[in-house]
């Protein structure tokens, strides 16, 4: 963990030692998540096939700052790369938008006001790494954050 980090269990902006704004840590149910620098997505490409295990799901919410539409489209061309190789674990996904936006066809990201990601992984830490280093996390863009478990009922993930 980078030594100037202040922990900031309210999900909200907080200063290091240095002056610079510090990201949003990620809610967990009650607990407050630390990142580290690591992970490696392409090590999990055939994890679960090797173990035999089944993948648990777990849903990134993240909302964005105030006035961050010019920003969020300047980062965007960078983290679309950097999603890409996290793409087999990421069942669905997409952004945010305010109620009354036409979502009909092609939608300009300014209008986008935060996401929303369902990965299937090994664990909580995968999603909280993805999170950690994306260069929209790295560069500010978001106000809250959250991740959770999900036990999905419908549709039946088995059918």
């Amino acid at each position: 963990m980078d030594a100037a980090f202040t922990p900031n269990w309210r999900g909200s902006w907080s200063r290091n030692p240095a002056g610079e704004a510090n990201p949003p840590k990620c809610r967990t149910g009650r607990i407050q998540v630390g990142f580290g620098p690591f992970f490696v997505p392409a090590m999990l490409a055939g994890l679960f096939d090797e173990l035999g295990e089944k993948p648990m799901r777990y849903v990134l919410i993240r909302k964005d700052r105030p006035g961050i539409a010019e920003r969020r489209a300047a980062l965007q061309p960078e983290h679309a790369r950097y999603q890409a190789e996290f793409l087999p674990m990421i069942v669905f996904g997409g952004g945010l938008v305010a109620d009354g936006t036409d979502t009909s066809g092609e939608l300009d990201i300014r209008k986008v006001i935060g996401n929303l990601l369902v990965f299937e992984a090994p664990d909580r830490a995968a999603v909280e790494a993805f999170h950690a280093n994306d260069p929209y996390t790295r560069e500010g863009v978001f106000e809250s954050c959250l991740i959770e478990a999900v036990w999905q009922r419908v549709p039946d993930p088995d059918a």
